[in-house]
Order: C-alpha cells, then structure tokens, then sequence
C-alpha cells in the first residue's frame, strides 16, 4: 500500500475515535468534603487532668466516704463527622478523626496516678484520706486525760502551780479551796467535792504524787471522811514510807475513826495483812510470823523439830528464833531479846521491834493509835 493510503487510513481511525477519548478524559470535578463543623460545648472533650492526677487541694472532693480514690472517667470522644463519598460510592478513607484509643490510655494513667503519692511509691495516701486499711488515730478530749472534765482539768492545773508557790499541805488546800469558789464552787463543801473528785482522777491517772495524796486526805478529813482519809494516807505512804508527818496524819485519822484498840502494823509503808491479829505481850507487839516475814522481803522457814524460825532477808542476813527461849541468833551471833517468840491460835508469833533492829529497820510505836512502825 502506498504511503498516502497508510495515511488516509490513520486519519480516519482518528476521526472516528477522537469524541470517544475526549469524553473519557472529560469527568466532572469531584467536589472538596465539607468542613468539619466545631463541636458544640457539650460535644467537648474533658480537658486533661492536671500534672497531680486530679488530686485536689481540699483533701477530699477526689475520693469517696471510705477514703477510696474513684478512677478517672474516660474522655468522651470527639465526634467523627461523615466522610463525604467520592464518585462512583467509594467511602474509603475518614478525615480529621482523633485518636481515641489514646485518649483512653491517657484516662487510665491518670487513674493509676491518684493512687501514688508525690513521690510515685502510692503508700501516702493519709494526707488525701483514710484509705481502708489504716485505722485513724485514737481521739483525745481536749482535756489532760480523756474522760476528764475541764473542771477537773483546770483544778489539776492549778495544783501543780501551789506546787512551785508552797511547801505548806495546808495552804495548797486552802489556795484550792478559794480557787475553786471563785470559779463557780457555791460553798467549801461543794470546793471540797470539786478538789476531791479531781485528785482522784489525777491518783486513777497514776499520776499523784504522794503530796498529792496527802492533800486529798486533808480533803477528805474536811469532807468527815476518814475512812477515805486513812486509804488517801496508806497509799501515798507507799509511795514515801519515810515520811514521819504522813505517819501522824493517820494516827489522826485512826483517832477520828475510833480505831484506837486493835494493833495496826505498817512495814516500810505497806501494811501487811494479818490472819491473826497482832498481840502485845510484856509490853512487846508480837505479830504473825508469815506475814511479817513477807512485809520484810525475807525467806521464812520453820523446823518443827526444833521448834525454830529461821528468816533471811534479800541482803542475806539470817535471823533464828526459838519458840518460847529468849535466846536469838543474828547471822550466827547470839543475842538476848525482851520477849521470847510465842504459839498462839496455831501461828507462831515473834517480837516485831526485835525484828525491826536485826534487819536495821527504824521502830516506832504510837501508843494513841495503837500503831506500830518499821521503816
């Protein structure tokens, strides 16, 4: 075929196929997706929590009525606007949607923050509440002691400054007494009650010193109580056995009560309790062996072969006596005493100022009240 026939019929294959190609190649533009509109105020993410986790400063909005710290809700998500279709119903890819899976890790971090303190060991939890297993500290009146009352307490305060000021029982008494009047006792009786029930309180503390108590048997006396005088005086000698002027308050106070007939024996302070009741014998207080062995911290022993006694003390000094004999061994010296140990109602009994000396111990005897003193 000649060149101008190959050329004629490439023009006409081009003639014939040109509209087709030119309206392939002609598409309508696909129109840009709307904007995203702003979301409303309601449509709005919670911000962030702040660098401490949420905890507030108040030390209870963030946590419930058991101390428990609540974990931090989940931040809505923003919404996700409708992906405008491209031609042809392709809904392929989304445009301008947030990452809520991490918005979600975010919020569980913050939680787990709540329970650790600033310092990241989440074990001070008592400056933001309670937790559960830690119980709250005990609660004190604002008094001294729980239970006092601020009567009780102001009087007790008052004591201790009569203290410093006076050496004198008697006035510190008597500086109550007005103390209490001109701070609503109506009479002495009512002051008097008023200083008792409180040096009470201070003794159930165990708090009173002997002085203390002294000055509530001195109460005591004004309230025409002896009984509790005597009990006032008997515990603070315990306290201060050498005490000489506590010892002639009680034989008062026995004198008050009557008591003035039975033996009454008190051994560095305590009073030892008798199953059988002291006797005097020739001018001599005889009392029961057992007991008086116990009121001297000393080891007895008898020997009913022999009929003897035989006591050691702590310091080891051994003491022998035998029923019925004058005779006595002090840590194997024999010496001679003014009466000789004695069997009475089945007990045996044995000098007590004899004893008092061989245990270096200071007699006394107190012919008003019947009292007999070792200390």
């Amino acid at each position: 075929m000649s060149k101008w026939k190959w050329a004629a019929l490439f023009t006409a294959i081009a003639l014939v196929t040109a509209p087709v190609s030119t309206a392939l190649a002609d598409t309508t533009p696909v129109p840009a997706p709307a904007p995203t509109p702003a979301p409303t105020p309601g449509d709005m993410p919670p911000p962030p929590p702040p660098e401490d986790g949420g905890m507030c400063t108040d030390d209870g909005d963030d946590e419930d009525d058991n101390g428990n710290i609540p974990p931090a809700p989940e931040p809505a998500p923003t919404p996700v606007p409708e992906p405008t279709p491209a031609p042809g119903g392709d809904t392929g890819g989304t445009t301008g949607q947030p990452s809520v899976g991490f918005e979600k890790d975010h919020g569980k971090d913050h939680g787990k923050d709540k329970d650790q303190d600033k310092h990241g060991d989440g074990k001070d939890k008592d400056h933001h509440g309670n937790p559960g297993n830690v119980s709250n500290p005990p609660c004190h009146d604002n008094g001294h002691h729980k239970g006092w009352t601020n009567k009780i307490n102001n009087m007790v305060k008052r004591l201790e400054e009569l203290k410093k000021q006076l050496n004198s029982l008697e006035k510190k008494l008597e500086q109550l007494k007005a103390w209490a009047k001109q701070n609503g006792s109506s009479s002495d009786q009512d002051a008097l009650k008023q200083i008792e029930e409180a040096l009470k309180a201070l003794d159930s503390a165990g708090e009173a010193q002997a002085d203390d108590l002294v000055v509530l048997a001195d109460t005591q006396d004004q309230l025409q109580n002896p009984d509790g005088a005597i009990r006032s005086l008997e515990k603070a000698l315990t306290l201060d056995y050498k005490n000489a002027d506590t010892y002639t308050r009680l034989s008062k106070q026995h004198q008050k009560k009557g008591d003035t007939k039975d033996v009454k024996v008190y051994v560095t302070g305590k009073k030892p309790a008798f199953d059988v009741q002291p006797v005097i014998l020739e001018g001599r207080t005889l009392v029961p062996l057992r007991a008086i062995g116990t009121a001297l911290n000393a080891d007895v022993k008898w020997d009913e072969a022999t009929q003897t006694v035989t006591l050691t003390n702590k310091d080891g000094r051994i003491v022998t006596l035998q029923i019925d004999s004058k005779q006595a061994t002090v840590d194997g010296q024999p010496v001679t005493l003014d009466v000789p140990a004695k069997k009475l109602n089945d007990r045996t009994l044995v000098p007590l100022r004899a004893l008092g000396n061989f245990f270096h111990l200071e007699v006394n005897w107190d012919e008003s009240s019947q009292m007999a003193i070792l200390k």
